[in-house]
């Protein structure tokens, strides 16, 4: 405005748009001794799109402030989670979650924290007045400040008392994430002997994400730097609205042990975790999805396989090495959605998935390869509104490679 690179025109109708995007991320490898490989990550990523109206009034000149400003985007941190990733949801207990049952206990400890820091700055404000029962006013059961600093607590099995009440956490919060890879078995004698090689992995990530936020239109500070608007719920507004954040780990794998025998044998067992949890702030429920797999397979390759192909009344041979290979997998997947002020845990969906899948791979020529396959799958429903299926595949592919 200064340098006169705004239209005055009174007609203009534009926004003026800043789109910022901060990405911090630091990785490290190292190896403590041979055959260890250690790879640690950690990421913070900060997306902000503003949009701002400067219209020139009817005599030409621009108000001193902007108008409508409003800032979206989205956030996400690594951070650790593992602390309560393992814990037993069972239908004899109802599908109750120790770690939901903290997140409740928590929202009262992070009630009391707000109003803490609202006093320090705010001298008519009083804690009590017309306060839900056990949280502090302005700072209910509902309140988003209360709410997300209580469900990172929880899901992250950090103490209330001290998680970040911060929006968007500084980089200081961020926690590593690792792969771990381990290939030394194979160099002592007595493995040797027997395998060819032993091959362990182990893969590690969270991240707490907040999908988007916009600017809370109705938040409103004074003079000192105060909001005392509230809401419905006489919870006072937030300077952001966000409708969810998320907590999303995997261990992809938890174990992976791959050993490639003397005799052309390879075996493989893989477990794998996931969990997806999601806080939705508009209707005060918290979704908890959850995978845990287990694959078991082998393979065998037969060294130079002959096969007589019939070719316009001629005889082809044809050899090369016939790959099998066998895997077996357990998939267990079910969705919870727990709600905070009905205190129900209700499943919603999931199956326990059992697949068998068996291949066979063969070499036509140094352009052709076909393999043949079949597979079975059955799905055991987690819940009653749907039925057991099957499915059962079977057929070959051809592959054509156009170049080498």
């Amino acid at each position: 405005m200064k340098n006169g690179w705004l239209t005055k025109d009174t007609l203009m109708r534009t926004p003026a748009i800043q789109n910022n995007k901060y990405d911090l991320s630091f990785r490290t490898t190292f190896e403590p001794f041979p055959g260890l490989r250690i790879d640690l990550n950690a990421d913070r990523r900060f997306a902000e799109n503003i949009s701002s109206y400067y219209t020139a009034d009817g005599s030409g000149n621009f108000p001193d402030s902007t108008r409508n400003r409003i800032s979206t985007g989205s956030f996400s941190i690594s951070v650790i989670s593992w602390g309560t990733a393992f814990e037993k949801i069972t239908k004899s207990n109802n599908y109750v979650s120790e770690t939901f049952e903290d997140f409740k206990k928590n929202t009262k400890i992070i009630s009391s924290r707000r109003a803490g820091e609202r006093e320090k700055v705010d001298a008519s404000y009083n804690p009590e007045e017309n306060a839900e029962a056990s949280y502090k006013s302005g700072y209910g059961s509902t309140s988003r400040e209360v709410l997300v600093p209580a469900f990172v607590a929880a899901y992250t099995k950090t103490s209330p008392e001290k998680v970040s009440l911060e929006t968007f956490p500084s980089a200081l919060k961020m926690m590593p994430n690792w792969r771990i890879n381990f290939d030394g078995l194979s160099k002592f004698d007595f493995i040797q002997k027997t395998f060819r090689s032993i091959t362990l992995t182990h893969q590690y990530r969270s991240i707490y994400q907040i999908g988007s936020y916009a600017t809370n239109l109705n938040y409103s500070v004074d003079g000192d730097g105060i909001n005392s608007i509230r809401d419905l719920q006489d919870n006072f507004i937030q300077e952001y609205e966000i409708d969810a954040v998320t907590i999303s780990e995997q261990f992809s794998p938890l174990i992976n042990v791959d050993m490639n025998w003397q005799n052309s044998l390879t075996t493989r067992f893989e477990w794998k975790k996931s969990r997806t949890v999601t806080l939705n702030l508009s209707s005060n429920q918290i979704t908890d999805a959850r995978i845990n797999e287990i694959v078991v397979g082998a393979g065998y390759r037969f060294d130079d396989v002959q096969i007589i192909l019939n070719t316009q009344g001629r005889q082809k041979a044809l050899k090369s090495d016939l790959n099998l290979r066998l895997d077996f997998s357990v998939r267990d997947n079910k969705t919870l959605i727990r709600k905070f002020i009905e205190d129900v845990n209700q499943p919603v969906s999931g199956a326990k998935v059992y697949t068998t899948g068996l291949t066979a791979d063969y070499v036509l020529s140094d352009r052709f390869k076909l393999q043949l396959f079949a597979d079975y799958t059955t799905n055991n429903p987690f819940v009653a509104t749907t039925y057991p299926t099957s499915n059962t595949n079977f057929g070959f592919s051809l592959e054509f490679t156009l170049a080498q």
